[in-house]
């Protein structure tokens, strides 16, 4: 059976994705690998719409077979896709059918995105093969533990890390480095208004505002995330995106945050070796997609 979530799902729901994220060969990489986490951010900051429009199941013996649940976005259009999830009865044909019943419902314009672990090969083959998505590349997990010793550091000269409410620089900088992004440069600074949101500018003496780093703090799962750092191409190749990093490590409150993580693109050789310097390892890889379906 084919159906929308109901309210009496959720405990199933949750205990299904966590069991699938646990291994690497069924992971989505959208979705934690801790229950709580699971639970809460379907509970409090999953889609813009309720979760009986945003999860869709195929169920067998009141057990779930199949699973997607789809983090939307009503202003950008976009849609994060936490699946496919399934179990080791599921075909590709159980997953594509629950996939067609969430194109009968009402997302018509709305382009969906995946990222699905590398050794996932159900999830890959399905969005790959199946649906015939457009591959943006692969991406590397990583993680600093807070725990770890920050190695001497000379800060780089006519440079300072500062904090502003607002940047026509950086908006220029992160619109023409990530065209394609999830976030625009005016939607940075709208999310700067909330408290777990950090944006720390790099001011050059004589150039202005020349690159940015941009970092969500969870202070529950005492952790931050870096979602971008960006420095104007005309400046690139100069250490600048490490100095941003290093403001970031000195001045975490070490006592609240256990781990910082971020997610870089696999043949970003350069920022790659950056961040292995600096002692985040390599957590997992996963392969985004996106499919404009209608």
């Amino acid at each position: 059976m084919i159906r929308k979530f109901e309210d009496s799902d959720f405990k199933n729901v949750v205990n299904f994705i966590y069991s699938n994220n646990k291994h690497s060969k069924s992971k989505i990489g959208y979705a934690g690998i801790v229950k709580d986490e699971i639970e809460k951010a379907l509970k409090q900051d999953f889609s813009d719409l309720a979760l009986h429009e945003s999860i869709f199941l195929q169920t067998e013996n009141e057990e779930i077979k199949v699973l997607f649940a789809l983090d939307v976005d009503k202003e950008s259009q976009n849609v994060e896709v936490w699946g496919p999830y399934y179990n080791d009865k599921t075909s590709i044909e159980d997953i594509d059918k629950v996939w067609q019943y969430i194109l009968h419902s009402n997302f018509k314009g709305y382009k969906f995105l995946f990222f699905i672990n590398k050794e996932n090969e159900m999830g890959i083959n399905f969005v790959d093969q199946y649906l015939k998505s457009d591959r943006q590349g692969e991406h590397v997990d990583l993680v600093y533990k807070l725990d770890d010793k920050i190695d001497m550091y000379e800060n780089t000269k006519n440079v300072k890390v500062v904090e502003k409410e607002y940047s026509e620089n950086i908006i220029s900088i992160h619109n023409t480095l990530f065209k394609d992004s999830y976030y625009d440069g005016e939607k940075l600074f709208s999310n700067f208004k909330k408290e777990e949101v950090k944006i720390y500018i790099l001011e050059h003496d004589d150039f202005g505002d020349i690159g940015y780093l941009y970092c969500e703090k969870s202070d529950e799962d005492q952790e931050i995330y870096i979602d971008y750092i960006g420095i104007d191409l005309k400046y690139q190749g100069k250490h600048y995106s490490k100095e941003l990093l290093y403001h970031l490590l000195k001045s975490v409150d070490r006592n609240k945050y256990k781990y910082i993580r971020t997610c870089v693109n696999s043949d970003n050789n350069k920022a790659l070796n950056m961040f292995k310097k600096l002692n985040f390892n390599i957590e997992d890889s996963n392969i985004s997609y996106t499919i404009r379906p209608y």
